[in-house]
């Protein structure tokens, strides 16, 4: 079933109302808009604007308004320039956001011109509004709008919340909700002018059931399991990672065909085969957030695809890139993070933010601390445009922001009694928590190698006395097997100290102890020495 065969009242809507349909990936939402909407508008002499987020994903728009329309599609370098086909216009959200800051985006508010106004992938005000701070033009242009704006979402819940909530779509007849059908509720726009015409506005709501997809879900502590899966692997794997600083360290330990792509990485023949025939041909292709919503793959060879965020609209919105199909079974990779990483991440990245942006400043006293603290600027010009000289804050990006931290606020007080907290969330997000086992997470190769290492390096060190020289030697090299391992967390040069090494050795490796004979006069040192319990089980920890 297609999203067609839910919308058959698209023809009751009005200009100025708002339409917010959430529908799964593959419902055929872009189908929907060129096929029904497009031919609805050109009957009345009309248009469609339809904004979208990604780069690739407007040129995919491009690419099937052109097949529709007989456009010649071979070369798609022509068609890159083009905005403008019969019947609609594809734009950026991007370019609405400059076009509004310099006041010159009449031309895409003109309501005679335009029915319909499609603001595809819409959950895109919020997900970006931490680090683009433009969102606040594109919130205005937004309400200015009096065409018939539909915004569309695979995951639309949190975005559809802010807009109404904080009236941008005008105020709504509190109690005024009737459910249509099983799909669809309506809600009454509060106007005198509508009462005053005898005409209501409305905001209609769609929402389009989840289909539960057949996959096959692992964990992952670290990516060398996953790199060690893809080197032994014959099928292809899409792999998003959380930013591209760490794409590198997966292309150097990847053993197969790796394709790249994100903001700043662009191959034009990659983006041209994506575009044209959603696939790509080598075996992996890892990529950022770029290509997280709008473009499809439609590859039975795609089988494995791991995923590494904490955003949960990020997450199925990466999920959806692969179109599973009936007699499909996928295999997703999810990452099992420590309850350090939700701390780290929330006191060394957000709470400064949030501080930030509730400080109530004036934009006075916010620009003289810019120009003092350079840390300052970084987080401000994340959160304000400069409107006429004076800072205004994107409330997009705030309220982001407050969502952000409080999921990283609940995520670690989960953490501090259960260590699958986070596996257990992601599971909640496809409606898979029944799913969950610890068998799932997959063996650590690597850590068990190494650990193998720290065996045979203490057997060897056992029986024998360390002076200085050698005990400095024999911290620097359990230090880097230890660090391997993710036993221990090196801060600069400095190797880990007797108390550090005697903890680990208790707890990971109980067949040792470290044997401390104390200086007896001064001048003298303590010596050490590895000694070999005789009464644990030779099988333990020896891999």
């Amino acid at each position: 079933m297609y999203l067609e065969n839910f919308i058959t009242d698209y023809q009751a809507w009005q200009g100025g109302e708002s339409i917010f349909i959430e529908a799964p990936t593959g419902m055929g939402k872009t189908s929907f808009v060129l096929d029904q909407l497009v031919a609805d508008a050109m009957n009345n002499q009309q248009e469609v604007l339809f904004l979208s987020n990604r780069y690739l994903l407007k040129e995919q728009i491009k690419h099937s308004v052109a097949k529709r329309q007989g456009i010649p599609i071979e070369d798609n370098n022509w068609l890159e320039e083009i905005e403008e086909f019969e019947g609609i216009t594809v734009i950026s959200y991007q370019k609405v956001q400059v076009l509004m800051e310099m006041d010159n985006a009449e031309r895409y508010l003109n309501r005679e011109r335009y029915k319909f106004t499609v603001f595809d992938e819409i959950h895109y005000i919020l997900e970006d509004s931490i680090f683009n701070p433009h969102i606040y033009y594109l919130l205005q242009f937004i309400q200015k709008a009096q065409s018939i704006k539909v915004f569309m979402s695979a995951t639309l819940e949190e975005t559809k919340n802010y807009l109404l909530n904080t009236e941008i779509l005008g105020k709504i007849i509190p109690y005024s909700n009737v459910r249509l059908n099983e799909f669809v509720e309506r809600e009454q726009l509060d106007g005198y002018i509508y009462q005053c015409l005898g005409r209501q506005k409305y905001i209609w709501k769609y929402s389009i059931p989840k289909q539960r997809r057949k996959l096959i879900v692992k964990y992952f502590k670290d990516f060398h399991q996953i790199v060690e899966l893809i080197n032994r692997s014959e099928e292809k794997w899409l792999i998003f990672v959380s930013n591209k600083a760490s794409v590198g360290s997966w292309k150097s330990a990847i053993r197969k065909s790796v394709d790249v792509i994100y903001a700043d990485n662009k191959e034009k023949e990659l983006v041209d085969q994506i575009v044209k025939y959603e696939r790509f041909e080598k075996q992996v292709l890892i990529t950022t957030k770029l290509l997280d919503n709008g473009v499809n793959f439609k590859d039975q060879q795609l089988c494995n695809i791991v995923i590494d965020t904490i955003s949960r609209v990020e997450f199925l919105q990466m999920l959806g890139r692969k179109r599973i199909l009936e007699d499909e079974t996928a295999n997703l990779f999810i990452p099992k993070k420590s309850l350090k990483y939700f701390s780290g991440y929330f006191n060394l990245s957000i709470r400064k933010s949030l501080d930030l942006v509730n400080a109530g400043r004036t934009s006075e006293d916010l620009m003289k601390e810019c120009f003092a603290d350079s840390t300052v600027y970084e987080m401000t010009r994340r959160f304000y445009v400069v409107r006429d000289g004076i800072l205004m804050l994107n409330p997009a990006g705030a309220y982001k922001l407050s969502l952000i931290a409080k999921f990283l606020c609940d995520m670690q007080e989960a953490m501090q009694e259960d260590e699958w907290a986070f596996i257990k969330e992601q599971l909640k997000w496809l409606d898979m928590q029944e799913d969950f086992s610890e068998e799932n997470l997959l063996p650590d190769v690597r850590k068990e190698k190494v650990y193998a290492e720290v065996n045979e390096y203490l057997k060897r060190s056992a029986g024998v006395w360390m002076d200085k020289k050698r005990q400095n030697e024999f911290r620097q090299e359990l230090g880097k097997l230890f660090c391997e391992a993710g036993l221990y967390e090196k801060r600069g040069n400095r190797a880990p100290g007797k108390q550090v090494i005697e903890k680990i050795i208790k707890t990971e490796f109980p067949r040792y102890d470290l044997e401390v004979k104390k200086a007896s006069r001064k001048g003298e040192i303590s010596l050490w020495r590895v000694e070999v319990k005789k009464d644990v089980l030779d099988n333990q920890n020896t891999f």
